[in-house]
């Protein structure tokens, strides 16, 4: 194959933006059988392969830009969705603050409808997290307060 990407662009980007939302349920998922699942069968975790907040905080400010560019994607708008929700149901604490600022930026903006139209609907994929409220704060992060 010469090593090119077959395909059109558009392809090319939604299997992109599909492959990061698997690897985001992924990383989601084996979080929570980490931490939360209860004993079963399967081979636990030994203490020192746990993933620590820290780790967790790194990988998702690692995934944030990438997914929040994803947001205004016009044809991978549900595949950014999905691991927006991902990411803001592992960390609400911050990928919701970035949100609201994008959501706000795009208020301001009359030339761009598709940005305020992208940002409402990845803001329906936050409401859960965002709703959840207090129990989501990161005790060892400081917020301002407006």
């Amino acid at each position: 194959m010469d090593g090119k990407v077959e395909g059109t662009p558009r392809q090319t980007s939604a299997s992109f933006y599909h492959t990061l939302a698997q690897v985001l349920n992924t990383f989601y998922l084996y979080g929570f059988r980490e931490r939360y699942a209860k004993p079963s069968w399967e081979t636990s975790i030994p203490d020192e392969n746990k993933l620590t907040d820290s780790d967790v905080d790194a990988f998702v400010m690692t995934m944030l830009p990438v997914v929040m560019t994803a947001m205004f994607n016009k044809f991978c708008i549900n595949e950014a969705c999905q691991a927006l929700q991902y990411l803001a149901t592992i960390r609400p604490s911050l990928v919701i603050p970035d949100m609201l600022e994008r959501m706000q930026s795009t208020f301001d903006s009359l030339t761009e409808p598709h940005k305020l139209t992208a940002s409402m609907i990845c803001m329906v994929a936050v409401a859960r997290p965002m709703v959840q409220g207090s129990r989501n704060i990161n005790k060892e992060l400081t917020y301002n307060k407006f």
